[in-house]
């Protein structure tokens, strides 16, 4: 390909795109006449095979007829052709054919169309076929040469370089008003304009400091607008619901059903039409299935994306009621109540109340403010968010008196909306061990095939079996369709679905059901603190104010609350004004600590006016607020300005006790302040201390910046207050570490708090030291810490490292000491220096960390090579929820947009829920597997024993195994449930592993000897006749079952396979008792017991629909065609197969099946 023609855009340093891939190759082709016209006449082609394959059918079953078992529209007339002879032939030639024709297609199905267009550079083209780099996470990465060997070849022939997806999109032009023209292209959501000879993704820079928004409140001239809109286009998520067609060719142009052709072509045409079309209804309703819920999601997606109003936009001057797809960044609109966002924006003026639920499961309203004008970085997901209105959010209330105004960051795709969405359609690719190695088992299955398909024909040409070359190699064909059995690709999903049903009983929803297995193989379980391991709510206890320090006394006596007339007059105003606290409607919104802390004060809010006012109980006290910095979590402070009714300036400040003793004054401090504040945090109480300091008049408090504020301040006293845990959430710990599960907390709260519950919840075991980590200076110093250690020897990270190395890589809590560290600055020090990652397996308590410490936290257990869960509300923990492999969002929300999993009884035991079921779905599934792995080798095993004597099982025998035996009990097999108890095992991943290979090989084996010890019983026995197979034509098949060796190998085969459902469904560590699933064990009793009776039975039209031999068939003047040929060539009469025979084949067989069950005991 000439380099003209591709372009290479590093996708990810493009600013406003949403692509998660490292880069993109683009390819341009013109539109031709001829190469249309050529291509419609190939898609004709496409319908022309099923046309004449169909016609080749009609010509095979016309005129056939029905009469009974033995009789179900075998043969027509064959009108058309008008011989099986040469309607068998063209039959081969039509497959074939159809058969290279549709595999090239699907080889090249994002290619095709531009084999008919003309190539050239894609600054000129009609369309751009795009490549997208894949980012793909594969979990426990396969040791096996053959898949090694296998990755290799996939590498060599992948012409593009590394995986990724790709598609074609029509390149527009545009004319803007302006009368300047441009070329465009939309992908995934992301428009790409032509400029300077490349494509490249449009994007509007506002800034990056708070000052800079600004200076856009004057919003934006009309023409610069329209300019704008036409340049980035609508502000909308460019997604719709595909229509039916395209459903239908999306869900069947695949491999899969390409393979189901392929095979129930072959079944269809060979006189197997009834049981084909049973098979083949199954395949076509799970299709249906497929399509539907298919389209059921992406109507949810639509709904999602959908986001059509008007609202009032300021356009040169002028307030105009715009549409809200015709929103630029910088447009400036006023907020109203109940205004769902259709963007992303900053607040300028005002204040607004969001209900944030649909976008981050967060049940609480959020309250925004108005950004401050300081030439400080903004961050829209950190300190930002407090400013910040989300895409998809909505305005649950505004302030009445005073217009709010927000100005238009991002549009479209580059909305944190759009971020989510893009997520949900183009998730990052995590594959599986089994993912990696089903490659190698089709490989293995399909050598294995070809070899059974050529003994096939061997042992037919052998046994003197008549009949043309197409039907020997139908019946190859259809041997190959049984050891590779075109429902093997489903059994690594049917655990996944059930068990995605089982989880939503138990409130527990999944967006991603693929992600359910995932949770089998999780290692360590991290969680937030507040709101889930404990309650939802705090208790405030009260304060402890400077002059109870000196008192010896019980801790939490001397706490007293507003009412108790024994609080200073500035510590009341201090709490009823030190907040962020929110009027909506008739209540109160904000974070809970400081709900709780106005409430208790009874002083009322008005934030109505344009400068909010405080009024105590009895109305006669006023504070004004002034000035307010809202809290951040880098600093861990908030304060406010406040005036009295005597005009008088107030500073009041509070955050975390740490961070409080470096900006109180010293000599305000009582002696006692840390060991005080850390008593109460190691018996779990919440505590932040409150100081305050006055600000003389004369100040320009508008100019103050916030260091300015939070300066040599007077100490107040500590709030306090209680969280408790949540009553499950000590059994739940206790349960994942009973699996080998590690838990650990990630909390913005201390570590003296954090690490009470860690030992309140048994995450941290009593007899477990704890080794603080946290940055002095520019070094991380160690120390023990615990209630009661005092004056603990300093450790440097390398000391600690040493004590790390014996446990390293092993996250068991068997180990006498556990690290915790504190503090985000201390967390980037380790990761500088390199010591995270040789600690990380020794650490069980993150405290003060910001959520994007989280995230790094979540992605450095990923980089370890463990499988990572998350758990947290869904608050300030989205990004963690959605870095781990399986996040849980404990919302009231029906699904979380920032998890794959919501739990909405909002409790920690439904993490156990979730690897109880992730480890039930993988055995389930691997069980499913090895059910259909068995079934098709001794399927194989049968149909070369029925070929080398030139007979066949009865045409029931085959529906009953095909379309009884297969289905039910592999569906059946998927209603087993989890263990009520994790254990310390994980089920395997992996298909070539030593357990499964044990357990398959075993079962095979024992399968194989008593198959070929009931042959060798059956052709050793004294009235044995062998049948007569040079006599037999291979088109005449029915009569190939009226003998002793089809009846042999039936019941040999259908008792082992039935049983090997039963078998590998024992529970093993994961599974609940296979007693305990009552529908497998029915449906395996009724078809064991309606073998045996077969088998014992005296003869009987219920027997003779197997064709059973114990009725006679070879007795003088049969009417049977075959014995009869061979009576009159001479051969001998045979009696009928003895009950003592039939009764000890049973036995034999039943000798085996007690072998499976033992052995499937041991190696499950």
């Amino acid at each position: 390909m000439d380099e003209k023609q591709k372009l290479i855009l590093k996708a990810i340093n493009i600013k406003g795109t949403k692509f998660y891939h490292s880069d993109l190759q683009l390819r341009g082709f013109k539109n031709n006449l001829f190469g249309n016209i050529c291509y419609y006449m190939a898609l004709s082609i496409s319908l022309l095979w099923v046309a004449l394959l169909i016609l080749n059918l009609v010509d095979f079953y016309h005129n056939c007829s029905i009469t009974g078992i033995d009789d179900l529209c075998f043969y027509g007339d064959f009108f058309i052709f008008g011989n099986f002879e040469v309607n068998s032939v063209v039959f081969f030639i039509l497959w074939l054919a159809s058969t290279i024709w549709y595999s090239t297609w699907l080889v090249f199905q994002d290619e095709v169309q531009n084999w008919f267009r003309l190539p050239c550079v894609p600054k000129r083209a009609d369309y751009i076929w795009i490549w997208v780099h894949d980012d793909e996470e594969l979990l426990s990465s396969s040791s096996f040469k053959a898949v090694k060997l296998l990755r290799n070849l996939k590498k060599l022939l992948r012409i593009e370089g590394p995986p990724g997806r790709t598609t074609t999109v029509e390149v527009r032009n545009i004319v803007t008003t302006a009368g300047e023209s441009f070329r465009y292209f939309n992908h995934e959501g992301s428009r790409f304009v032509l400029k300077d000879d490349q494509f490249e993704a449009p994007s509007i820079k506002l800034g990056t400091m708070y000052s800079e928004f600004h200076l856009l409140k004057s919003g934006l001239p009309s023409a610069v607008a329209l300019e704008r809109y036409e340049y980035i286009g609508p502000n909308i998520i460019p997604f719709s619901v595909d229509s039916v067609p395209t459903l239908i060719i999306n869900e069947f142009f695949t491999w899969f059903y390409f393979y189901q052709w392929v095979m129930y072509t072959v079944w269809f045409w060979f006189s197997y039409l009834f049981v084909a079309a049973a098979e083949a209804s199954v395949v076509l309703l799970s299709a249906v299935a497929n399509i539907i819920v298919s389209w059921s999601n992406q109507r949810t997606v639509s709904k999602l994306t959908d986001c059509h109003s008007e609202v009032e936009v300021l356009r040169s001057g002028k307030w105009l009621s715009v549409s809200t797809t015709k929103l630029v960044p910088s447009d400036i609109i006023a907020i109203t109540t109940g205004l769902k966002l259709p963007c992303d924006l900053v607040l300028l003026d005002g204040s607004a109340v969001c209900n944030e639920s649909a976008l981050t499961g967060e049940s609480m309203p959020v309250q925004k403010v108005q950004c401050p004008n300081e030439n400080r970085v903004y961050d829209s997901l950190q300190s930002g968010s407090r400013f910040t209105l989300f895409a998809g959010t909505t305005a649950k209330a505004s302030e009445d008196n005073k217009p709010v105004l927000a100005v238009v960051t991002s549009t479209g795709i580059n909305t944190s909306k759009g971020d989510l969405v893009s997520s949900i359609l183009y998730p990052q690719k995590i594959s599986f061990k089994y993912d990696e190695e089903f490659g190698v088992v089709v490989c293995i299955l399909l050598c294995y095939g070809c070899v059974v398909f050529v003994l096939a024909i061997i042992f037919q040409n052998r046994s003197g079996l008549k009949g043309n070359w197409v039907t020997k190699w139908a019946y190859g064909i259809f041997t190959i369709s049984q050891v590779l059995t075109p429902l093997l690709p489903v059994a690594l999903k049917v655990g996944q679905i059930r068990s995605c049903q089982r989880l939503k009983k138990l409130g527990v929803i999944t967006v991603n059901p693929s992600r359910i297995a995932i949770c089998g193989k999780i290692k360590c379980f991290c969680f937030d603190k507040t709101g889930t391991l404990t309650v939802e709510g705090l208790t405030f206890l009260g304060v402890k104010q400077r002059e109870y320090f000196e008192k010896e006394s019980e801790l939490e006596s001397d706490l007293y609350l507003p009412n108790s007339n024994k609080l200073e007059k500035r510590v009341i105003e201090g709490l009823a004004s030190c907040h962020s606290v929110a009027q909506f409607e008739s209540t109160y919104v904000g974070n809970e600590v400081e709900l709780q802390m106005f409430k208790s004060t009874g002083w009322v809010l008005n934030d109505r006016e344009k400068v909010p006012i405080l009024k105590d109980p009895t109305g006669k006290h006023v504070l004004r607020l002034i000035r307010k910095f809202d809290f951040d979590h880098e600093l861990q402070t908030m304060s406010v300005i406040v005036k009295d009714q005597d005009n008088d300036l107030h500073i009041f400040c509070k955050g975390s006790f740490e961070k409080l003793k470096k900006l109180c004054k010293t000599q305000t401090l009582p002696s006692t302040y840390l060991k005080t504040a850390e008593r109460f945090a190691f018996n779990g109480a919440y505590v932040l201390t409150l100081a305050y300091k006055r600000l003389e008049t004369d100040k320009d408090i508008s100019n103050l910046t916030r260091a300015e504020v939070e300066v040599k301040l007077e100490f107040l006293g500590l709030m306090i207050f209680r969280n408790e845990l949540k009553p499950d959430t000590p059994k739940a710990m206790r349960d994942l570490q009973q699996g080998d599960i590690t838990p650990i907390i990630i909390t913005g709260d201390n570590a003296n708090c954090a690490q009470y519950i860690a030992r309140a919840c048994s995450i941290i075991k009593p007899r477990q030291r704890v080794i603080l980590g946290q940055l002095e200076g520019e070094q991380v110093s160690w120390r023990y810490f615990g209630e009661g250690v005092e004056n603990s020897e300093i450790m440097t990270s390398r000391e600690v490292l040493r004590k790390c190395n014996s446990t390293r890589k092993n996250l068991s809590n068997e180990h006498d000491f556990v690290l915790a560290l504190t503090g985000n600055a201390t967390l980037n020090a380790l990761v500088e220096r390199g010591y995270l990652e040789l600690m990380i397996f020794q650490i069980r308590v993150y405290a003060r960390m910001s959520p994007d410490s989280k995230v790094y936290i979540v992605k450095a257990y990923r980089a370890a090579g463990l499988i990572v869960g998350m758990c947290g509300d869904g608050g300030n923990d989205c990004g963690a929820l959605r870095a781990a492999h399986a996040g849980i969002a404990l919302s009231d929300a029906e699904a979380s947009m920032v998890s794959p999993f919501t739990s909405k009884a909002k409790t920690c035991s439904s993490a156990v829920d979730l690897v109880r079921e992730g480890r039930a779905a993988l055995h389930t599934s691997f069980a499913v597997y090895k059910f259909l792995i068995c079934y098709g080798q001794l399927f194989s095993m049968v149909k070369l024993c029925s070929f080398y004597y030139g007979v066949l099982m009865s045409l029931l025998g085959y529906i009953f195994v095909d379309a009884v035996a297969v289905l039910t009990l592999g569906y059946t097999m998927t209603m087993g449930g989890p263990k009520n108890i994790l254990k310390k095992k994980r089920p395997t991943s992996s298909l070539l592993g030593s357990q499964m290979l044990v357990s398959v090989i075993g079962v095979i084996i024992i399968n194989f000897f008593i198959l070929i010890t009931v042959v060798l019983l059956v052709t050793n026995s004294k009235n044995y006749v062998p049948w007569p197979s040079d006599l037999t034509t291979s088109k005449y098949w029915w009569y190939m079952s009226d003998n002793w060796e089809s009846t042999a190998l039936y019941l040999a085969f259908y008792l082992n396979f039935i049983t090997s459902a039963l078998v590998f469904s024992f529970g093993s560590h994961f599974r609940s008792f296979v007693l305990k699933n009552i529908y497998l064990v029915l449906n395996w009793l009724v078809l064991f017991v309606l073998t045996i009776l077969l088998a014992l039975l005296p003869p009987s039209s219920f027997t003779d629909a197997w064709h059973i031999a114990s009725r006679k068939t070879n007795f003088p003047g049969t009417t049977q065609p075959v014995w009869r040929r061979y009576q009159a060539e001479g051969g001998s009469t045979s009696p009928a197969m003895s009950f003592a025979l039939r009764l000890e084949i049973v036995m034999i067989i039943g000798v085996g099946l007690i072998c499976l069950c033992f052995w499937q005991a041991l190696f499950a």
